[in-house]
């Protein structure tokens, strides 16, 4: 979409925008069901005390996922409702106190299956609405600033770092803590996401709803407008087929345990080295961004990860396994950053809401989808089950990046700081 003249008067204030977007995208992907501790310690939870199957654990992430994969309903509701008056405010301060509240519930109950579903299927349902607001006028913002690529390498910093934290601290406290320590920690992690709905810095939120970026219109002509853009289609689908990556959660998981006779917690800690190896990725993205056209940049970044996942079934050992997560994290890093860039470019006028929780969608959906893909693949495959996982991870992912077809020019000879013309 064409940016207006007007948004790059406001240029000058990148860090307050940086510190509100980063330090809330922490705290909402520590709770959030599609960051790393709420989903690694259920896992846990399913294998180690319900002693569930490599399928049931899958199905269990798939399932509770749905609110995330129509995450673009969420978005919507996003761009035409504002709670309290409030707009993005009034969501964060809402529903940080219901997802507290539903954390609170999960730790005095009893761990049962029925128990774990309906909870993290209710919390994944308040923080798609937290979400929606953060990512929505994280991408408004961004967009007005003409900072795309910036935003979307902080964003990805910002979300590899609960990951992180999340895959280490689960990985520890499945040994460590009691399933109802954990939960309360995450319920006064969810309380904290609420200080952003009354911290308003003016480089956010001054006259941010007023300028045309931020303009849409009724619900039908919004939903048109959505399916209807090239440039949004290309963007789900990168993401979802980027994540589509059937070796990398569940089948990684059960490999080290099952195969390789790794601990319980090897997965955790290969999860966190994987993520932590992102890091430098993203950030090289982040500088690379504005002096490199945004085609020729991004379809480098993600198509360089694809064929490291043919490596994988080479590899014997747990230790090993742990060393080629770097590599493996430092190519997906610039991908990722590069993805929500593209997401970030495309979204259409007054509908930032609702196409970034589309992309959050397909990125779960595509991670979740595969997952499950992979442990059929993975149970069915026998000796070589993993090796046919991780074939699959290299085709999906690389497949990615063909999309950019439906992207308009504007939108791939620009690098980050100039506008779309």
């Amino acid at each position: 979409m064409p940016v207006t003249p007007e948004a790059g008067l406001r240029r000058d204030a990148s860090l307050p925008i940086f510190l509100y977007f980063g330090s809330s995208t922490i705290l909402l992907l520590l709770v959030a069901p599609d960051g790393s501790w709420l989903d690694v310690a259920t896992a846990y939870m399913l294998q180690t005390k319900l002693h569930a199957s490599a399928p049931e654990v899958s199905g269990f992430r798939l399932l509770t996922g749905i609110p995330i994969y129509i995450g673009f309903l969420f978005g919507l509701v996003r761009d035409l409702w504002s709670p309290f008056g409030l707009r993005d405010s009034g969501y964060l301060r809402l529903f940080s106190v219901i997802t507290a509240l539903v954390l609170a519930a999960l730790a005095v109950l009893d761990v049962q299956y029925a128990t774990l579903f309906f909870g993290v299927l209710l919390v994944s349902v308040c923080t798609r609405f937290l979400l929606a607001a953060q990512q929505g006028l994280m991408g408004l913002v961004a967009q007005e600033h003409l900072m795309s690529g910036r935003m979307a390498a902080l964003f990805s910093a910002c979300y590899f770092i609960p990951l992180i934290l999340g895959a280490l601290f689960a990985g520890v406290a499945v040994d460590l803590f009691s399933p109802k320590a954990q939960f309360l920690t995450l319920a006064a992690v969810a309380l904290l996401v609420g200080v952003f709905g009354i911290w308003k810095p003016k480089s956010v939120f001054d006259h941010t709803y007023e300028l045309p970026e931020a303009q849409g219109m009724d619900l039908l002509g919004d939903l048109r407008r959505l399916f209807q853009d090239r440039a949004s289609l290309a963007a789900v689908a990168m993401i979802f087929l980027w994540q589509f990556a059937p070796g990398l959660q569940t089948v990684m998981q059960f490999h080290l345990t099952e195969h390789l006779g790794a601990s319980e917690s090897a997965f955790g800690y290969w999860t966190a080295i994987y993520y932590v190896s992102f890091l430098p990725g993203v950030i090289g993205y982040g500088y690379i961004c504005k002096r490199v056209p945004f085609g020729k940049l991004g379809t480098w970044a993600i198509l360089a990860s694809a064929p490291l996942n043919f490596v994988l079934p080479s590899l014997t050992t747990p230790e090993q396994l742990m060393w080629f997560a770097i590599p493996l994290g430092l190519s997906g890093g610039a991908a990722f950053a590069a993805l929500y860039d593209i997401a970030i470019r495309a979204c259409p006028p007054g509908l930032h809401g609702a196409l970034m929780m589309a992309v959050a969608g397909g990125n779960q959906l595509g991670w979740r989808a595969g997952d499950a893909f992979g442990t059929w693949i993975y149970a069915a495959g026998g000796s070589h089950g993993f090796l046919y996982a991780s074939i699959g991870t290299a085709i999906t992912s690389g497949a990615a990046p063909l999309f950019l077809a439906l992207a308009p020019r504007s939108l791939l000879v620009t690098r980050d700081g100039e506008p779309l013309h």
